[in-house]
């Protein structure tokens, strides 16, 4: 679609909201509508068109970027005044998809903000630097994303201020959690604001491999994007004077320097260079370090000088190459895959005679008389090679070709994992005498050297022609009767990938070559030929499929075949080609799997039973949701939780009057005391409240309220989950708390209900509010 053509520029607005519907993707969505990368925006009538296209879309997935848009049409203030009718249009679908029950609270504070702003309505903040200096700020980290949206503008910098009070060098789990919500509040905040975060940040930077250490990067990386080097400069400083103190430990500190890399000042890099090679020189030597393995730091060096070379001036860099070459026979994979890295980002200054000299070297240590160097050498090569010419690049192919015949079978798997890399990556075409010594391979006499060669040709298949792949392809499906167990499994999984290459109807001999392992005395290879055939399930002619399916229900208590997670997953797949009679005959058998102690069983169980709800008839579906009723009432926790999760799953293909007769049953399960169940319940109710009329909602509030107040956070956090998207959806009477809460759940309960009422205050002319009053919470008209 070629979005700058003269007919989406001319064509009525409807027609081209027509075409832009047809985009799949919401990152598609947003890229057209910034043309050119943002640089050049889209016409105006262009962009209502993608904006009425994409606020269409029913799917969750899309959410965010209406959101984004929407956040970026308010803020440049674009249709306030030219176009309100589309603006309020825009807005109705917002308010729309806030009934989606699948939504996030934090999704659901950010849509009723949207909704504020453009109806221009002031919201309180959510008084949250009161509950940093008390316990209470330890439950704040749990819900730090979530209350953020609940924070204006004017009150962050409040709030910074607050959490940087609480930067202290003797107490690293307060700056964990203090660090961990600043970096969520850095994305909203100015730079005048981030500049002052450079300080405290500093004085905690913490040189130990933790949670802390984790957080302090993530800052960095956030700051980096907003702050200029000078700025930056002290943190810099303070990771270069741990260094050069020489006691270590060293990897945050070299983590911190690689994400800092993009903001280093010219003048700052030879010094660091100097710095982190007397680290590399001081851990080969064998210098005590401290609780860091010696490896580990090197690698880390090596990888923190491939950030630091975009950055270098050409000195510097050519300073590197020799010592970096020097590190490529380091007797470490992980090493010299790191150096391999660091040459490629240096590539640009490499001469052809450097270039020249690594092909040697290259050349010398695959004939090196040590197994294991030739094994390295050809695990960092994929990594290397981009820092070489085409020519050389076929030169390299050419050496790695010729240790295929190899002596020692590791070097002859090594190859080919090689070569399976580096052909993939390259633009030069195959050549028919490499894969012909490729395909020799499939009969060495070690099976995992088989098994590489399978592999090798399956990631190569996609560039070969089809007259070079068909008898490679006659060659691996006859060892489906490999003597190991793993080269059968690979044959399997290689006749699955070749399938799209083939067109849309499998081949038949595929499949009864796949067939033919479900007989297989190993049990792992017939559970992978159910897993192939289920992949091919939507494309297999129906009458194989149909017995395939008749052998899999045979089979589905014979826990000699195989696992029956499998078996069910088979069934998904086919069950949209399946005749509905035949489904309906496999949901009791199904639905005494929601019982079984393996949680993944009952999982692939409950995923079955809704693909099954789709093409079954309204009798059997209601007596399958009456069985899951009856387990609501269960002693056992496990049978009530799957109940409520199937019926949650399950409500999407009910009728308003089974949704309403499931709400007491399952407000019952909210008396068990068993947290798993109270969330599973809370979930499902979540699912069924929109078919439920204003008074049987307003029965549910007490009992849901309660839960604010529960110790388990996460019964907490759905409850509050919960009664906020009823807040923001239904009309009804929601009695505020007069004495202060105890939860921070309750808090952002009390404030969205504020919000909600004080929204529709003004769109629909009602009295002022008043503080903590008995409130009509209703719904959003614009």
């Amino acid at each position: 679609m070629v979005f700058g053509s003269k007919f989406f520029k001319k064509a009525p607005l409807e027609v081209s909201a027509y075409l832009y519907s047809h985009i799949n993707t919401p990152q598609d969505f947003l890229a057209a509508w910034l043309a050119n990368k943002g640089s050049k925006r889209r016409t105006k009538r262009q962009q209502r068109a993608i904006e009425l296209a994409l606020f269409d879309k029913e799917g969750i997935e899309f959410y965010p970027a209406k959101i984004k848009l929407l956040r970026t049409l308010i803020s440049e203030d674009t249709l306030t005044e030219s176009d309100p009718e589309h603006l309020a249009y825009l807005g109705r679908k917002l308010a729309t998809q806030l009934n989606d029950p699948n939504l996030s609270l934090q999704q659901l504070m950010q849509g009723i903000k949207l909704t504020a702003e453009m109806n221009k309505v002031s919201l309180p903040s959510l008084d949250i630097p009161s509950t940093l200096s008390s316990p209470k700020f330890f439950h704040l980290f749990f819900l730090r994303n979530v209350l953020i949206e609940s924070v204006s503008k004017e009150d962050l910098e409040a709030l910074m201020d607050e959490l940087k009070s609480k930067l202290t060098p003797s107490d690293p789990e307060m700056n964990c959690r203090s660090i961990a919500f600043l970096s969520s509040l850095a994305h909203k905040a100015d730079k005048k604001d981030l500049m002052l975060l450079v300080d405290p940040v500093k004085s905690i930077l913490d040189y130990n491999e933790s949670w802390l250490s984790g957080g302090l990067n993530e800052m960095l990386a956030i700051l980096v994007t907003k702050l200029d080097k000078q700025t930056l400069a002290p943190l810099v400083n303070s990771v270069k004077q741990h260094l050069d103190e020489k006691k270590g430990p060293f990897i945050a500190a070299l983590r911190y320097l690689a994400t800092l890399a993009p903001k280093i000042e010219p003048e700052m890099m030879e010094p660091l260079v100097n710095s982190i090679k007397e680290v590399m020189n001081g851990a080969k030597a064998g210098n005590p370090l401290r609780r860091e393995n010696s490896e580990y730091v090197c690698t880390e060096a090596l990888n923190c000088f491939a950030k630091l070379a975009p950055e270098m001036d050409k000195n510097a860099l050519e300073s590197l190459i020799e010592p970096l070459k020097n590190q490529l026979e380091a007797p470490s994979l992980s090493l010299s895959i790191a150096a391999a890295e660091c040459l490629s980002a240096l590539s640009s200054l490499m001469t052809t005679e450097i270039r020249l000299t690594l092909l040697e070297s290259i050349q010398n240590k695959l004939n090196d008389g040590k197994w294991n160097i030739r094994c390295i050498t050809l695990g960092y090569l994929p990594t290397l090679a981009p820092a070489m010419d085409k020519k050389m690049q076929e030169d390299v192919v050419n050496l790695v070709e010729e240790t295929l015949n190899e002596d020692n079978p590791k070097v002859r798997e090594s190859a080919l994992d090689c070569l399976a890399k580096l052909i993939y990556s390259s633009s030069n075409e195959i050549d028919e005498h490499l894969i012909n010594s490729i395909k020799n391979k499939l009969n060495d006499h070690e099976a995992f050297v088989r098994s590489a060669a399978i592999q090798c040709i399956k990631a190569l298949a996609p560039r070969m022609k089809t007259e070079m792949l068909q008898p490679i392809t006659q060659s691996i499906k006859s060892m489906s009767n490999d003597p190991d167990h793993n080269v059968r499994i690979l044959t399997l999984y290689y006749l699955v990938a070749l399938c799209p290459k083939k067109g849309k109807e499998i081949p038949e001999d595929f499949i009864e070559v796949i067939k033919t392992k479900l007989d297989d005395t190993n049990g792992h290879v017939r559970e992978v030929a159910f897993e192939c055939l289920a992949k091919l399930a939507a494309s297999m002619h129906k009458e194989t499929l149909e017995k395939l399916f008749d052998l899999a229900q045979n089979k589905l208590n014979d826990t000699k075949f195989i696992n029956s997670k499998t078996l069910l997953k088979f069934l998904v797949a086919a069950a949209t080609r399946i005749d509905a009679k035949k489904l309906e005959n496999l949901v009791k058998p199904i639905l005494s799997k929601l019982n079984d102690p393996d949680p993944n069983l009952r999982h692939a169980a409950r995923h079955c039973l809704i693909a099954f709800a789709v093409r079954i008839d309204q009798d059997p579906l209601k007596q399958l949701i009456g069985d899951l009723q009856n387990k609501l009432d269960s002693q056992d926790k496990i049978t009530r939780n799957q109940g409520l999760d199937c019926l949650a799953a399950l409500s999407s293909f009910m009728d308003k009057n089974t949704q309403e007769s499931l709400i007491i049953p399952v407000k019952s399960t909210l008396l068990y005391e068993c947290d798993t169940t109270r969330i599973a319940a809370m979930g499902c109710l979540l699912k069924l409240i929109s078919a439920i009329d204003k008074e049987m909602i307003g029965q549910l509030i007490d009992p849901i309220k309660n839960l604010l107040k529960n110790e388990n956070p996460d019964i907490r956090i759905m409850a509050c989950r919960l009664l906020c998207y009823i807040l923001i959806n239904n009309h009804l009477i929601f009695k505020m708390d007069t004495p202060p809460t105890s939860t921070l759940e309750e808090l952002l309960v009390q404030t969205v209900a504020d919000w909600v009422t004080r929204i529709h205050a003004v769109t629909n002319q009602l009295e002022p509010i008043v503080d903590n009053p008995t409130s009509v919470i209703p719904s959003f008209f614009f």
